[in-house]
């Protein structure tokens, strides 16, 4: 028995041996090498032929997924069952005359589990039995379809909408903000930039990101997003040249004028948006109390944006070769975020990352663009109507 203990020691030991002498042995190679998911997925990118003799794991879909229960379907794939059969019903069909190469219930799937999970590249594939190149087309034409359903369900309100939105904003607060039909802000998402761009993407926190700006209602649904400024330009920039600032400077009925959003001090006050006093160190009792009613309330825009970083966790950091593809992602995201809470398929308390949402947060930078005087009025009117209340 000694000996053959002893033999069995040697064996492993020679094994080990050979592994040192040889790095490449396969009793030490680590799969996961994220150099080598870069080349792989620059390959890709760049369209260049990629063959790998390789075995994957089959029938997980058809086999495996079936079996879930429903808690443990959408903790994999941040959707519950029923709101990923309404999205299959809303993706494009493949035209008849070609056949799908990929079942696009496995596309799906597939895709979703990226979205939802900081799983490598490789590591997706090989769950889903997808070759990298066939993964990488999937999750691209995914991004891409989910985009083009933005225009019908992120949209501002209209008509009976302004109403029923303004009426949910003040059942929301004790003391409601009066007029509200959305909170806008900004928040950071890191990705992996060029060397060449990375400057240009720096933020204030010292690392490269893509600005998202956003206005939800209260019920932390989406109603405008806008989403690729680099994580340099501060929330006033990325206004200024967001298609939401021209529908206000030129359409006045845009947001009706007893009504307005609600922003921090980076944003310019006018009659459609309502900012916070500027504290200068002399504040009155009625201006810390209007800042204060209107913080409150601006505080949903920030628990909007927690849901999708916890809901979608590729949106903590987004590792993608092609810079300009990274809008597609975040907006798709933030579609799939709308179509949960349009279908019930919320979790509340599970998806608050509001920890971690505080890292992702711009910049509240005073550009001094607060000198709008109809707005300057209007701003004071509400703030009498607030301190009045208060007080009676």
């Amino acid at each position: 028995m000694d000996d053959i203990f002893t033999a069995s020691v040697l064996n492993v030991l020679s094994i080990c041996s050979e592994s040192v002498v040889n790095p490449n042995s396969s009793f030490f190679r680590n799969d996961y090498d994220e150099s080598e998911d870069s080349s792989l997925i620059a390959a890709i990118d760049s369209n260049e032929e990629y063959r790998e003799e390789r075995y994957k794991i089959s029938g997980y879909v058809h086999d495996i997924v079936p079996k879930y229960s429903d808690d443990i379907f959408k903790s994999h794939f941040r959707l519950t069952r029923s709101t990923v059969e309404i999205l299959l019903s809303m993706l494009p069909q493949e035209p008849a005359r070609r056949k799908a190469r990929i079942p696009k219930e496995t596309s799906v799937l597939f895709s979703l589990w990226f979205m939802g999970n900081q799983e490598s590249y490789r590591g997706v594939c090989d769950r889903f039995g997808l070759g990298f190149a066939s993964g990488h087309r999937e999750f691209t034409k995914f991004c891409t379809s989910i985009c083009a359903l933005s225009n019908s369900i992120i949209k501002m309100p209209q008509g009976f909408e302004i109403e029923r939105i303004r009426q949910g904003f003040q059942k929301l607060r004790v003391k409601p903000f009066p007029g509200t039909i959305g909170c806008i802000d900004g928040t950071h998402i890191a990705f992996s930039v060029s060397k060449e761009e990375k400057n240009d993407h720096i933020n204030r926190k010292g690392y490269p990101s893509v600005v998202l700006q956003a206005v939800c209602d209260h019920e932390l649904k989406f109603l405008d997003v806008y989403a690729g400024w680099p994580g340099s330009a501060n929330d006033a920039r990325v206004f200024r040249n967001s298609p939401l600032f021209k529908n206000m400077e030129e359409k006045e009925d845009f947001i009706p004028s007893d009504c307005h959003i609600l922003g921090d001090c980076a944003y310019p006050l006018n009659n459609k948006i309502m900012t916070p006093y500027r504290n200068n160190g002399h504040l009155t009792r009625k201006q810390k109390l209007f800042n204060t009613i209107l913080s409150s309330t601006r505080v949903v825009i920030e628990q909007a944006f927690a849901h999708l970083f916890g809901r979608f966790r590729k949106l903590i950091y987004i590792y993608v070769r092609r810079r300009e593809f990274v809008p597609d992602v975040i907006v798709a995201a933030c579609v799939l975020h709308n179509l949960c809470i349009m279908h019930n398929d919320i979790t509340p308390g599970i998806y608050d990352q509001l920890d971690l949402l505080s890292c992702h947060s711009t910049e509240q930078f005073d550009a001094g663009i607060n000198k709008n005087v109809s707005g300057a009025h209007k701003r004071d009117q509400i703030a009498d109507y607030l301190f009045n209340l208060e007080c009676a």
